[in-house]
């Protein structure tokens, strides 16, 4: 009976050659730096979401003071 080669392929379990061990050193290397890549984007994206909603809010404050302090001297006129 015959086999068809990707059977005999299958069943011969010959070692990896350094062609091969390299091309997937390669590719795993590859799919590591995507890796980090993209969770340094997802690190910068966060911090800089961080920063701007912290900024937003000292704005928000800043805001707030001003118009208690328009509020004191629109009443300190009033009463003077």
């Amino acid at each position: 009976m015959t086999h068809a080669p990707a059977e005999q392929a299958a069943r011969s379990r010959e070692p990896l050659g350094r062609a091969d061990r390299i091309k997937i050193a390669l590719l795993a290397a590859s799919f590591a730096l995507v890796a980090a890549a993209f969770v340094a984007g997802v690190v910068a994206f966060t911090s800089f979401s961080r920063q701007l909603r912290d900024m937003q809010q000292n704005r928000q404050e800043e805001i707030g003071g001003l118009r208690e302090e328009r509020r004191k001297e629109i009443g300190g006129l009033r009463e003077g």
